[in-house]
Formats: C-alpha cells, sequence, structure tokens
C-alpha cells in the first residue's frame, strides 16, 4: 500500500488521478489548481500579440486533460486545435514557430477564460427520463419525430446549397430546438447519417461548418442541463422522418414583401407578434408556428390568448373566419390582418365591422409574395387577387371613434346614387358602407 496517496478517513470528497469526486453530487471537478494554471495560460495567450506553436499546444493538452470535469470543454477547443495543425503545416512542423492567434483561436480562448468555471463539474450519471428523437434530411427539407408528434420543414435558398452531412446536422438541431423544451433529460437521436452520429457523440470534430452546428446542438442541450446521444438507424428503417423530410407541405409559406410589410406598420400599428409564421416566413422575431418549429415562441396560434398582443395575421385564407371570431373574443385592441379583397367572402363584413382605420389596399408587386426557399416562384392568384392590410379591434369604441371621423353618405342603402358634379381624377376603391359612412381604401 503506498501510504502518501492513501486516505485512511472515510470522505465523500476525494482526489483521484487529477480530478476530485465527490460521492455526494456524484460529480468529477477538476481542482482549484489545475483550474488555476489553465485558466492563467489561455489569459496569457489570449493577451499576447503572438505566441509559439508549442505554447498553443501546451494549453491545448490542458484542454484536453480537463475533459472529464469540464463537459463543454470539447466544444470550444477545435478552432484552436485547427489553428495549430494549420500553423504546423505552414512552419514546417516546427513547434517554435512565432504566430499570431486568429479570430477564431480568440474566440476559444475567451471561451475558457469567461466561462469555463462556471461549467466546472460533470456528473457521472446519466439523466433518468430519456426522450427519443429520429430525424433525417434531404436535399428539399428535414423531418423529426418525437413521442408520435412529427414536425418538418423546407430549407431555404442558401440551406439548399450545403452539403448533405451539414443538412442531417441541421436536422438535428431543429429538432433538438422543438422537442427539448424540458430540463434535465437524456436526449437520444436516431439518424441514419454515420457522420451526425461521430459528431455529437465526439462533441465535433475538424470540419468547419459540421462541427459549428454540433456547437449548437449541444449548447442548446447544456442550456436545458440536458445530454445527448446519436445513435446509428439504418435508413430503410427511418420510414416515417424520411418521408417527412421529403414531403413538407410548403404551399402556405408564402411572405410578404418585407419592405410592404415596414411601410404597414408604419401606416396602421406596429406589431409584436407574427400569429401564422414559420422560420422562413416570420415578419416579427416573436412568432408563433403551426407545428413545432426551432424558434417559434409557441405553438398553434388559436391555443394562446391574443388580447395581450398587438399581433401580426396573415392566416391561410380559409381561416379567416375563424381568426376574426378569436380576434373579438380575446378582445384584441390592436391587429393587422391580411385578406384578399373578396367582399362576397362570408368573413369580409366582419372584418369590415371591426376596422378602426382606412384599409390599405395593396399595389399588385409582380414580386408581392415571395416563397422562401425559392425567390423564382410567384403566386398563383398574383394576377386577380388583391391583398389589403386591415387595422382591426375588438373594442366598440375604437370603431366608433373611427366611423364618427368619417363623411355620411347622402344616400340611403339601396337608394338611387347621387350625381356629383365635382370630378376627381382617378377611381376611388370602396371598401365598404357601415352606417352611411363609406370607407375607402388607401393606398400606399
Amino acid at each position: 500500500i503506498n501510504q502518501e496517496k492513501s486516505h485512511f478517513q472515510p470522505s465523500q470528497v476525494i482526489e483521484y488521478l487529477g480530478f476530485q469526486i465527490n460521492s455526494l453530487t456524484m460529480q468529477v471537478f477538476l481542482p482549484v489548481g489545475k483550474m488555476n494554471h489553465l485558466l492563467n495560460k489561455a489569459r496569457l495567450l489570449y493577451n499576447s500579440v503572438s505566441c509559439t506553436i508549442r505554447e498553443v499546444a501546451g494549453l491545448i493538452g490542458l484542454i484536453v486533460s480537463s475533459f472529464p470535469a469540464i463537459k463543454p470543454a470539447k466544444l470550444y477547443y477545435r478552432n484552436l486545435d485547427n489553428f495549430k495543425t494549420e500553423a504546423l503545416h505552414l512552419h514546417n512542423n516546427n513547434y517554435d514557430a512565432s504566430v499570431p492567434l486568429t479570430a477564431l483561436a480568440r474566440q476559444d480562448l475567451f471561451w475558457f477564460i469567461t466561462k469555463s468555471q462556471l461549467y466546472n463539474g460533470t456528473s457521472l450519471i446519466k439523466p433518468a427520463k430519456t426522450l427519443q428523437i429520429t430525424t433525417d434530411a434531404s436535399n428539399s427539407g428535414w423531418g423529426a419525430v418525437c413521442n408520435s408528434v412529427t414536425t418538418s420543414g423546407t430549407w431555404a435558398h442558401d440551406e439548399r446549397l450545403l452539403h448533405i452531412n451539414c443538412l442531417e446536422l441541421k436536422a438535428v438541431l431543429f429538432a433538438v430546438q422543438c422537442f427539448v423544451l424540458a430540463s434535465g433529460l437524456h436526449v437520444k437521436v436516431f439518424s441514419d447519417n454515420g457522420s451526425v452520429v461521430a459528431y455529437i457523440n465526439n462533441m465535433g470534430g475538424s470540419a468547419g461548418l459540421l462541427n459549428e452546428f454540433t456547437r449548437q446542438i449541444w449548447e442548446w442541450c447544456i442550456q436545458h442541463h440536458c445530454i445527448i446521444e446519436a445513435f446509428h438507424v439504418p435508413g430503410r428503417d427511418n420510414v416515417e422522418a424520411d418521408y417527412l423530410s421529403r414531403n413538407s407541405r410548403d404551399h402556405l409559406e408564402w411572405k410578404l414583401h418585407p419592405t410592404l410589410f415596414t411601410w404597414i406598420c408604419q401606416t396602421l400599428v406596429t406589431p409584436n407578434i407574427d400569429l401564422f409564421a414559420s422560420r422562413l416566413n416570420f415578419q416579427v422575431s416573436n412568432y408563433v408556428s403551426w407545428k413545432p418549429d426551432p424558434d417559434a415562441q409557441a405553438v398553434d396560434a388559436f391555443s394562446l390568448d391574443w388580447g395581450n398582443y398587438t399581433p401580426y395575421l396573415f392566416p391561410p385564407f380559409s381561416l379567416l373566419g375563424r381568426v376574426m371570431k378569436k380576434l373579438i373574443r380575446d378582445r384584441v385592441t390592436d391587429a393587422i390582418v391580411i385578406s384578399p379583397w373578396w367582399p362576397t367572402a362570408h368573413w369580409y363584413p366582419v372584418l369590415l365591422h371591426r376596422a378602426c382605420s382606412a384599409p390599405l389596399l395593396l399595389p399588385q408587386w409582380r414580386n408581392l409574395l415571395s416563397h422562401p426557399h425559392d425567390k423564382t416562384l410567384l403566386h398563383p392568384l398574383r394576377d386577380t387577387m388583391r391583398l389589403v392590410a386591415w387595422r382591426i379591434s375588438a373594442r366598440v369604441s375604437k370603431v366608433a371613434d373611427f366611423l364618427n371621423g368619417l363623411p355620411t353618405t347622402s344616400s340611403n342603402p339601396g337608394g338611387q346614387e347621387q350625381k356629383n358634379s365635382t370630378q376627381r381624377h382617378g377611381t376611388a376603391f370602396v371598401a365598404g358602407v357601415i352606417q352611411n359612412k363609406k370607407i375607402l381604401f388607401r393606398r400606399l
């Protein structure tokens, strides 16, 4: 028995093989002395104008030795390691060559200086609660399944140019952001892509974009105090996620031209939530999707209380009747609703009776509506449909104030229209008549 290295008194905290183990919290820590040594070396390199490759390699050695205690350390040393490899290649493997640090290498060093102490302490036990997610990606879209709940989406134009391995990892990222919302979970991801499994389980790798997506996946899980583990599933068994990735319903993903949206907000009211959107067509960063979405604040707009917001609504036209009932029931003070100019539709009179400002008749631009993943696509109704932006209120007093400011028509409903001797240039489009008040469209 080595007397000097032995502890003869029972203890729940002990140093073993250079780490501090706590049997109460079941965690392994980097001792204070080693933690300070690592931080001092990182600060010294970060503050220096240039350094030798040997100094960088020495710090990388300290970082690698800290992996068992600092779980995220693997995520934040790859750029530093790539920098060392490239520097050695440029200087013929001369470790004593002096080199300036790159911006990416400095980012890694900055994380260790500012954040590594916060994550000193890795649990020795995996969380008891598990969450299983199956994902897949194709060149057209992505899909994910979790506990019988499905979600999917299409890629934006620039995303379609990425390598399939990047798309597969991005599909995992989106799935994790959609389904990992609770804390303390052991997230098990099943994918038919070997690179996805390797990068997630190794917490990154040498390929830049793959490493970046892996870092984002792990950061989301760490933020929610979860760990993630990837497993390979044969492609022939990954049926549902594969189908979702290739058959996304993207025909409703039309987006109003951003410049026109800005003009509408400046003219009517500024909304603080987009109730019918997705990650590719939202107008307000705070948005609600109709199915799990990586960046959405909530799912299913009809499950929320709209009275707490000033919403922007550009729903499928078949939902406009339901939308108006919800606006009135939740007593929404102000809202922007985009609808087609269809006076014979059953929801049109409701819009007219709840307008608290002159509606805006939108111009017939060729690119008025754009498709998020193909900018060349044109809306099938672009030549026959005119869109209107309405400022709607469920407050009767606001609607009354608007109507009181309009001139009263001199004709009774159904009566003969009186001729006006004063000629007016152009055509005035009439939205409708309420209480003998003629409501005219405004144009942008």
